[in-house]
């Protein structure tokens, strides 16, 4: 089962939902302020990193459980279209009713602009 999400930066759901699990993809921030990897001097990749080798401002998909039970969301996969980069959700990641997660991958997750991000369950 896929549920799809057309992208922007931090787009809202847009009327997606997993029947059986109530799980919603809830927010995605496909191009963050700055380059992808933080809110750093200036730079790209690594060298936009704070002099302390922080980052912020990191790519992300928030997923949201709309159901009255929590679900286990361990070995779902969240996939983008324009990349190679499939996040499988780690074992033992649970989402509680009516609560949020948020995922953030590696640097440059996705494009910046129109990109698909489905989520996948484990079926």
């Amino acid at each position: 089962m896929a549920i799809l999400l057309l992208g922007g930066t931090i787009t809202p759901v847009l009327g997606q939902t997993s029947p059986e699990q109530n799980i919603l993809i809830n927010e995605v921030e496909t191009n963050p302020k700055g380059s992808d990897a933080g809110f750093g001097e200036g730079g790209s990749g690594i060298n936009s990193k704070s002099s302390d080798g922080s980052s912020g401002g990191m790519e992300f998909v928030e997923l949201y459980n709309a159901g009255s039970q929590d679900v286990d969301i361990s070995g779902w996969s969240i996939v983008p279209s324009a990349s190679w980069k499939t996040f499988t959700i780690p074992e033992n990641t649970v989402i509680s009713s009516n609560d949020f997660v948020i995922f953030s991958y590696v640097n440059y997750w996705f494009k910046d602009f129109g990109e698909t991000i489905s989520l996948y369950d484990s079926d």
